[in-house]
């Protein structure tokens, strides 16, 4: 599945680490790449759920709420399987905007 911003985003907690939301490599890790005519920066989270589009939201909430610029476009996609029991990794793009 695949979720895109802003559609059902859940309200981020007053803890936000509790969602075990993290960006393997720190921030500024990722790549450019084009989908079709359009480019993207994308980026591997994992995050702590209880299924593959609850990770998916809780992972573009997280971006949301930490002062991303401009998420329109961007969508999210975890794996069907979790990478460890509840643990899911999410793949997310971000459109790139000049």
């Amino acid at each position: 599945m695949t979720t895109y911003f802003p559609d059902n985003l859940p309200p981020r907690p007053d803890d936000p680490e509790s969602w075990g939301v993290e960006l393997p490599g720190g921030p500024g890790t990722g790549e450019q790449i084009e989908v079709g005519e359009d480019e993207f920066f994308r980026m591997r989270f994992l995050a702590e759920a209880g299924d593959a589009p609850a990770a998916e939201a809780r992972v573009l909430s997280w971006l949301h709420h930490n002062g991303q610029d401009d998420l329109r476009g961007t969508y999210a996609t975890a794996t069907d399987q979790p990478a460890e029991s509840g643990r899911w990794e999410v793949i997310v793009h971000v459109p790139v905007r000049y």
